[in-house]
């Protein structure tokens, strides 16, 4: 049970949980679709992310050997039989909501099974992707309670550019997994210290996306705030990841990931 847990990743499915949530409660009141819409998501991602380690065991044999498959804790058909069943649980949920969340849900199902296949082996289509997907999450809450509105979309854009170079960073760390199993990530057809170098300054692109709903006037100060420090974060990461310590800039992203959700709740719970 311990190694289903790992796989599904709590944590992120925690971020991913209150970002949906906050894509509802920036455009209107929170409902009951808002927590349906925040469950399909739960659901998808889990298991988007169980058939990514599916396909990842080889290579994390050299880049992630203690993750569970790599040390052979749990049989592959069971991730499979898990993580399509919670998929098609989320893809469900969808059928609650709005005709267009169905819609979403229907392309982040397909996509993390594509990415996981053969996407997540190139070049910068992958990075994009799932850096996409992180920002339509928050738009998928709006969708829940048909309210897309300007501060979502923002949200949701400061989400996707926080998320873009963390995958750079996480895609450097994977080198040699990925090189061993014929993978042509960005870092290995480029060169790992360029990619650095660019995950340096997407982190600075997104130190621009978190301060421009400020000074645009569609965030308050209770944002601004307790963003500032995920603004720090992103900084942090641009010196970290530009200088070659891409697992601390990626532990630092994430990080700002969350700290910019509790921002964003604070603009909603704590309107200036």
């Amino acid at each position: 049970m311990d190694s289903i847990i790992q796989i599904f990743r709590p944590i992120n499915v925690i971020i991913l949980f209150f970002a949906v949530l906050l894509g509802s409660g920036l455009c209107s009141e929170l409902q009951n679709n808002s927590v349906i819409s925040a469950l399909s998501a739960v659901f998808v991602l889990m298991g988007g992310n169980a058939i990514n380690d599916f396909f990842d065991r080889e290579a994390d044999k050299i880049s992630h050997p203690k993750r569970p498959l790599p040390q052979n804790k749990i049989d592959g058909t069971v991730i499979i039989f898990s993580a399509l069943s919670s998929m098609i649980i989320g893809f469900a949920l969808a059928f609650f909501l709005p005709s267009e969340c169905v819609f979403l849900a229907g392309i982040a199902f397909f996509v993390l099974i594509i990415y996981s296949i053969s996407l997540s082996g190139l070049p910068v289509i992958g990075n994009l992707l799932i850096a996409g997907l992180s920002g339509l999450a928050v738009l998928y809450g709006a969708m829940a309670t048909n309210s897309i509105c300007a501060r979502a979309i923002f949200a949701g854009f400061i989400a996707g550019s926080i998320h873009l170079p963390r995958e750079i960073f996480k895609d450097i760390e994977d080198i040699a997994g990925d090189n061993a199993v014929g993978r042509k990530t960005l870092p290995i057809i480029w060169n790992a210290r360029y990619s650095g170098y660019l995950g340096a300054l997407l982190c600075i692109l997104a130190m621009i996306a978190i301060v421009i709903p400020y000074l645009s006037g569609s965030f308050g100060m209770s944002y601004m705030f307790i963003a500032f420090i995920s603004f720090i974060l992103c900084g942090m990461s641009a010196i970290f990841g530009g200088r070659g310590f891409h697992h601390t800039a990626q532990i630092l992203l994430k990080l700002a990931m969350g700290i910019g959700i509790l921002a964003l709740w604070a603009e909603i719970l704590l309107p200036t």
